[in-house]
């Protein structure tokens, strides 16, 4: 009888153990972490792991798996739309016990800002000049951008990436050659401009993908044609991966990403992009709005520590703060770089237009001091 009881004593606190684990806390900073599959699902959105199937996968199997037809009746019952094929994103346990990641930084190391004293981004800038036809004009902004760069950020090299052999053409690319140094143009195949063999909707969701893709191979700064640097970017080098938060709501920018090349984040964001016209994200989002900005910013919030978020200095101001006094002051106190809204915003073709821009406008000063070295006014 008491061995019995014994018995029955170890078959309970096994099972106590088994249930216990099913969660774990990584610690009071981090987020709750589920042991079992995250699932992405429309709008960038991690869904609970209590509404999936909690079968182990290889690593192999991780992306790709569809709902069984029990998961897709729970969702009906939920109201959820059964069509959406949910793929599974690579989880904490999975980073730290698979062998593809040994010997990289520790991920959730005890400095919850990953911030070191030795930079661990190199100074390269990446341009992405996708041209399909050779039609693209290579514009005075684009200009600006890289003249931005070569004075304030000082990289040891300058990336332009461009599809075949159709590089920038015409007189402002003719000056960027003649007064920037260090620039190197990296040749893309067709073979390489696909998304995990899907052929791209638009050419600008090729560009999103093959940012990531550069920064994975190289390292460095990625930066969109139409930013503007202001001041040197230095102090973002010490961390993993940085990015600044957007114009839509809290999703972070993909116009300016500072990252090392063994960036989980990014092999994470990669990862995502094995979705790609496999999923239906529903008619809320749009296919550049879900992979380009929303995925970046729930992999923030499920893992904080991957990441150092800059709210306004990379990317802002917002257009309609553009004129404002207090928000000038701020952009010349804290900006790295702006973002020209060039779609939004009205933007000078030469420098002799320069002068036509309201005195009050705020790209008026960005660009004279890019341009002319004229200091900012003082505030």
């Amino acid at each position: 009888m008491t061995r019995r009881i014994i018995h029955l004593g170890l078959f309970l606190g096994i099972l106590i153990l088994i249930l216990s684990i099913h969660y774990t806390r990584i610690d009071s900073e981090d987020k709750l972490t589920w042991q079992t599959n995250w699932r992405v699902g429309p709008l960038g959105a991690f869904n609970r792991p209590e509404n999936h199937s909690n079968k182990t996968e290889t690593y192999e199997n991780m992306v790709g798996q569809n709902h069984t037809e029990k998961h897709n009746e729970m969702e009906r019952e939920e109201g959820q739309n059964a069509e959406i094929k949910k793929y599974d994103i690579i989880q904490k346990d999975r980073i730290e016990n698979n062998e593809s990641y040994k010997g990289l930084t520790n991920i959730f190391p005890e400095n919850k800002n990953n911030s070191t004293s030795k930079a661990l981004v190199p100074n390269l800038v990446h341009y992405v000049w996708l041209d399909m036809k050779g039609k693209l004009n290579f514009e005075f902004l684009h200009t600006v951008s890289m003249i931005s760069v070569h004075k304030r950020w000082k990289p040891d090299k300058i990336f332009l990436h461009v599809y075949q052999k159709n590089y920038p053409h015409g007189k402002w690319w003719d000056y960027v050659k003649n007064n920037v140094s260090g620039i190197k143009i990296v040749e893309h195949e067709f073979d390489e401009l696909t998304i995990y063999g899907e052929v791209p909707k638009y050419v600008e969701h090729m560009a999103d993908f093959l940012r990531i893709k550069i920064l994975r191979e190289y390292g460095g700064i990625y930066i969109d044609t139409d930013v503007i640097a202001l001041r040197s970017l230095e102090p973002l080098r010490h961390y993993d991966h940085t990015q600044g938060v957007g114009l839509v709501g809290t999703a972070l920018s993909n116009g300016v990403i500072i990252a090392k090349k063994t960036s989980i984040l990014l092999e994470l964001w990669l990862e995502a992009y094995r979705t790609y016209n496999k999923i239906d994200i529903g008619k809320e989002t749009s296919f550049w709005q879900y992979y380009s900005i929303n995925v970046p910013r729930t992999l923030a919030d499920i893992y904080p520590r991957l990441i150092h978020i800059e709210k306004d200095t990379l990317v802002r101001p917002k257009i309609k703060s553009y004129s404002l006094e207090p928000t000038k002051k701020y952009v010349w106190e804290n900006n790295y770089s702006v973002h020209v809204w060039h779609r939004a915003l009205p933007v000078p073709k030469s420098p002799g237009e320069i002068k036509d821009l309201q005195d009050e406008y705020l790209l008026k000063e960005v660009i004279e001091y890019i341009w002319y070295d004229k200091p900012p006014p003082i505030r």
